[in-house]
């Protein structure tokens, strides 16, 4: 049980007047497209509770793991830093920027909506602490959509002829505590655009890399994955993992090691790996993650999605 976490979470448990968004997420410039639901306070508290309740139950069954760059999530929460995630977009929307957000009537596209966005508040000694739940809207099957409906309305069953929101209350992404806790990584990589953070997080550690004299035009290797939304999760993987500091200190044997596997890379006179061009990245890639290992029981050499743990 994640206890202290839940601890903080419980903070919001009292929250009278929760904030629902739903939203309609495009691809133009105006990415974000807010709804708001103008309905009594106990129904609209009755929707945030079931999404917090969720993140809840969520944060008491499975571990926490740091966030794996290569978005392998295996059952558990893994947590990302803030700073990572440009937010901006979706914080105007879910203030209720006036141009970007609308009450939903009957003339409102349900089929349009994707994502919910609950927000809750905390405030103690003139701070205010916020908690935020992000999760995909799932439209209702076809069928339901087009069968006819019928339902208690005042007086007795009637016709129900408009359309019908519903809500699963699956909490995918929490936001609170400095941190993102992702329980659904495709909902982080659709929603948000992180771009900038891999290439913060790249920028951080640039100097340690450059201590470990693994290769030579390191600078150009850098950039270049920076710039290619293709490596640069991978690289920021091999940085979490310390690839550069696995390749340093086996920096003797990889001369053996490209020939056993056939590796198309080169070493200069220092032993250091020539980066060329942008053909190389892959390869020195899977050198610095590890994807390359021998079977101990056949001894046959294998391409493995990489290595997280060694057997001592």
């Amino acid at each position: 049980m994640n206890t202290e976490l839940i601890r903080v979470l419980e903070k919001f448990d009292n929250e009278n007047s929760p904030n629902m968004t739903i939203l309609n997420v495009g691809r133009r410039l105006q990415r974000f497209k807010g709804y708001k639901i103008v309905a009594d306070n106990d129904i609209v508290k009755k929707i945030c509770r079931a999404y917090y309740d969720s993140a809840k139950n969520m944060l008491d069954t499975l571990e926490i793991a740091e966030y794996d760059f290569e978005g392998n999530i295996n059952g558990k929460i893994l947590e990302l830093d803030e700073e990572l995630v440009d937010v901006a977009n979706i914080e105007d929307v879910i203030a209720g920027q006036d141009d970007l957000v609308s009450v939903i009537d009957r003339e409102t596209r349900f089929d349009k909506f994707n994502y919910v966005v609950i927000r809750f508040c905390y405030e103690e000694q003139g701070s205010t602490e916020l908690l935020t739940i992000y999760s995909k809207y799932k439209q209702p099957a076809k069928s339901f959509k087009k069968s006819f409906k019928v339902a208690f309305m005042n007086d007795g069953i009637k016709e129900l002829k408009s359309e019908v929101i519903t809500f699963e209350g699956y909490a995918e992404i929490l936001q609170f505590n400095g941190k993102f806790y992702i329980i659904q990584e495709k909902t982080l990589s659709s929603l948000f655009d992180y771009k900038e953070g891999l290439k913060n997080y790249i920028d951080g550690h640039q100097e340690e890399i450059k201590e470990y004299d693994v290769m030579a035009n390191l600078d150009s290797f850098i950039n270049d994955c920076k710039n290619d939304g293709r490596y640069s999760s991978r690289l920021c993987k091999a940085i979490q993992t310390s690839g550069f500091k696995y390749v340093h200190d086996a920096k003797d044997n990889l001369g053996r090691y490209f020939e056993n596997f056939g590796i198309p890379l080169t070493l200069n006179s220092d032993n250091e790996i020539e980066y060329n061009n942008k053909d190389d990245i892959n390869e020195i890639l899977k050198v610095l993650l590890r994807h390359y290992a021998f079977d101990g029981l056949n001894g046959d050499k294998l391409l493995v999605k990489g290595v997280d743990e060694v057997l001592a």
